[in-house]
């Protein structure tokens, strides 16, 4: 499995489950997708998302997700220091623990999900 349009389509249906999650999970106004759900896209991209190893669908998958962990553990605590620094320092508000855990949330779904759909889009070239 390791053709190159099977990649591609891997890589659509995981672009695809980014976007549905994305668009359905974290709208933050029901008119789009939570703004910081896009940032995280970007932030993965700059840290390396898609550079992963493997060269079948199914390696490709396995890496991205098991070769992704210290990056993923990387976005957790800038996820949790950066959110707790904005809304406790900056903005005087009390600790906002559902608020925490959404933005951990969006951080993880997005990055593992962009790193899966770059890293069977990059292989596929």
């Amino acid at each position: 499995m390791d053709n190159k349009y099977v990649l591609m389509i891997m890589g659509s249906i995981s672009l695809v489950i980014w976007f549905f999650v994305g668009v359905t999970y974290f709208a933050g106004d029901m008119g789009g997708m939570h703004p910081d759900y896009w940032l995280v896209a970007i932030l993965a991209t700059a840290l390396g998302a898609g550079s992963t190893g493997g060269t079948c669908a199914m390696s490709i998958a396995v890496e991205g997700v098991k070769g992704y962990i210290n990056t993923l553990i990387m976005l957790v605590i800038v996820a949790l220091v950066g959110h707790n620094v904005i809304a406790l320092g900056l903005r005087g508000e009390a600790f906002d623990m559902m608020g925490t855990l959404l933005i951990v949330e969006i951080f993880v779904v997005s990055s593992l999900f962009w790193n899966l759909t770059v890293s069977y889009l990059k292989k596929a070239l």
